[in-house]
């Protein structure tokens, strides 16, 4: 069993070099092969669907940064609090980039086993990060509306 401060360096590391810099190669060296996140939507089997996520995110926000604001190690959990924030530069969620600055925060427990990261139960705020992205596309919408705020429908008279 690992001590607490060790199990620290590993998810610092996992947040800094997965999260920040996008290298994918090191969730083979912080996760056991069947590690999953039991809270989220999806179990991941493996690496592959975590990948895919981290692709999606990075895509859609490439200079996505995650702070650890506070962070608890013990010999077979860390707990971290965390706050992200990047700029909408590509499609999310078949949203068009919006070049609007984005931001989301969390909580992650993460289980650990054998010197690696078994699971991680994470609470985050993703709809807050979807209405920063809507927001901005309905922002952009109106901005480009007629005067008054209106459009007539064809064949509409005046009242």
């Amino acid at each position: 069993m690992m001590s607490g401060s060790d199990n620290m360096a590993l998810v610092q590391r996992l947040f800094e070099e997965v999260w920040n810099r996008g290298n994918e190669d090191v969730l083979d060296e912080v996760l056991i092969a069947s590690s999953h996140e039991p809270s989220g939507p999806q179990i991941f089997p493996d690496t592959t669907q975590l990948r895919i996520t981290m692709r999606m995110l990075r895509a859609a926000v490439p200079d996505w940064q995650v702070t650890i604001e506070e962070i608890i190690g013990l010999p077979d959990r860390v707990f971290v609090r965390w706050h992200a924030a990047g700029t909408h530069g590509g499609p999310f969620m078949s949203l068009a980039p919006t070049g609007r600055r984005v931001t989301a925060s969390g909580v992650s427990m993460f289980h650990m086993a054998h010197g690696r990261i078994q699971d991680a139960r994470v609470i985050r705020d993703s709809v807050s990060m979807f209405r920063q992205v809507c927001t901005a596309l309905t922002s952009e919408s109106a901005a480009q509306a007629p005067a008054g705020g209106r459009t007539k429908r064809p064949g509409a008279g005046a009242a």
